[in-house]
Parts: structure tokens; C-alpha cells; sequence
């Protein structure tokens, strides 16, 4: 923790800008026991990672300096933070601050995710026209829908469209269902894919189980809750997913900030 940090200024700062006249009426805020707050004081430290979660609308420069509005209603720029001031200036650690990173990214991705829930872009391939046409009226006033007659259409598709999630029929003339759900695992292995089958299918099913190639299967004939449940289940997968990517591509860039900082 940097030396210039001093728990008590930011503790009372806390405090004023809720209107808080004591220390436990804060604890309570922060959602922690009243002599965590005393060991702050005592050992001149704060918990960022706490006070980020419970007061992400007091202003960073408040907070830090004592300046400035009190309440903000955007979030901390970290990189014009790092452009402007050196390490040991800030009021962190460097995993505090990967703690910060992380739950800034992940208010984010949960923005984004509602934002979209709505109208999450869904691949539906059947070879059967009228299961398209059922398909779609079922489910087109909730997502996104494209649709596909065979495999190379369905390929075809995801080269022209930002789609998270593809559902698609087994049998198929050409290749199966089964089979373009291996094939699109690795040319776009983001995607989450689900089989749709009946039951004498089942052994073929276990096997694209087994080797990790699809997330869910549904049995035929589907109905309108199981597929909102699935889909439900499926772009929160997908979200997490792309949270964590995101979270390593920012672990690295800050390892890789380290590491030339460290040469410097």
C-alpha cells in the first residue's frame, strides 16, 4: 500500500458524503464488521476492493484528494490515472489494483448483458422449412433469429454475423447435426451450441457429450419454456466466458505494465 494513503481522511470522507455520523453507521454501508474499520485506521489502510463494490458512485478525486464533486456518474478512467501520475502515487497496490480492474470490467459486461438479453442473435438450422417458419414465429418478438436449411448455409451465417448461440437439428441430409457443431467448435469455438434429437439418437448425442462438442441437447418435440430456459442458460455462459477473456487480456496488459516498469 502506498505511503501516501491515510485511512482516516478517507474514512471521514466516506462518511461525510453519506451523511454518516459514525463509524458503524459506515460498517453497516460497507457491509463489514465495525472493527474492520478500526484496523483500517490503525494500520493506515482501507479495503479498495470493499469500498469500490459499496460506493462506486463517490467521485475518485473526492475520495483520494478530498476535491472535486462528491458523486460521479461515470466510472474511473485508469488509464489517464497511469498516464498522469507514477505507481507509487496511487492509493493501491498493484493486485488491488487488478481488483479494481476486474469489477470495473465486470459492471460492464453486466450492462452490456442487459442491454441485450432481450435480443439475443440465435442460429436456428433445420432442414425442414416449416420448423424454420415455426421456429422464428415462436421466438422472433424475444431474439434475434437467423435461419439455415443445411450445414453450409448455417457456416455461411456465422461467417456474416456477430451469433452466440447456434441450435440446430441432428438429422440432417449431408452433414448432421453433430457434425457442424464439431466443424463450427473450431472455426468459431466462442459459439454455444446446442443439438436438438430425438431419442434414437441418444448414443450419438452422448458421444458429442463426451468430447466436449455441445452444451445442451433438447428433445424433440421442443417446447417454447425449454428453449427460453436453454437460451437463458446459454448466453449467460457465453457472457461469463467473454468476461474472462477479457478479464486475462487486461491481467496481461497490466503484468506487461509491470514488467517494463520494472526494467525502467
Amino acid at each position: 500500500m502506498s505511503a501516501h494513503i491515510n485511512s482516516l481522511e478517507i474514512i471521514d470522507r466516506l462518511k461525510k458524503a453519506y451523511g454518516f455520523k459514525t463509524d458503524k453507521q459506515l460498517a453497516k454501508h460497507l457491509e463489514i464488521p465495525t472493527n474492520t474499520l478500526s484496523n483500517w485506521k490503525i494500520r493506515n489502510t482501507v479495503n479498495w476492493y470493499q469500498i469500490q463494490t459499496k460506493c462506486p458512485e463517490i467521485s475518485w478525486d473526492y475520495l483520494r484528494k478530498g476535491t472535486g464533486s462528491t458523486f460521479i456518474n461515470n466510472k474511473v478512467d485508469f488509464n489517464n490515472i497511469r498516464d498522469k501520475e507514477t505507481e507509487d502515487s496511487l492509493p493501491f497496490s498493484r493486485e488491488e489494483k487488478r481488483q479494481f480492474l476486474r469489477i470495473l470490467m465486470s459492471k460492464e459486461l453486466q450492462q452490456e448483458n442487459g442491454e441485450k438479453i432481450n435480443k439475443v442473435s440465435i442460429l436456428y438450422v433445420d432442414d425442414e422449412v416449416n420448423n424454420l417458419i415455426s421456429f422464428k414465429a415462436s421466438f422472433r418478438t424475444k431474439y434475434r433469429i437467423y435461419t439455415a436449411l443445411n450445414a453450409e448455409e448455417a457456416l455461411s451465417a456465422l461467417e456474416d454475423y456477430d451469433i452466440p448461440i447456434i441450435i440446430t437439428d441432428h438429422r440432417m441430409p449431408g452433414m448432421t447435426g453433430i457434425e457442424l457443431l464439431e466443424r463450427v467448435s473450431v472455426i468459431r469455438p466462442d459459439i454455444i451450441r446446442i443439438l436438438i434429437t430425438g431419442y434414437s439418437d441418444m448414443v450419438g448425442v452422448k458421444d458429442a457429450i463426451n468430447v466436449g462438442k455441445i452444451f445442451y441437447y433438447i428433445d424433440k418435440p421442443w417446447n417454447e419454456q425449454e428453449i427460453d430456459e436453454v437460451v437463458t442458460l446459454a448466453y449467460t455462459a457465453y457472457v461469463e466466458r467473454k468476461k474472462r477473456e477479457e478479464l486475462e487480456k487486461i491481467n496481461e496488459k497490466i503484468e506487461w505494465m509491470l514488467r517494463q516498469k520494472l526494467l525502467s
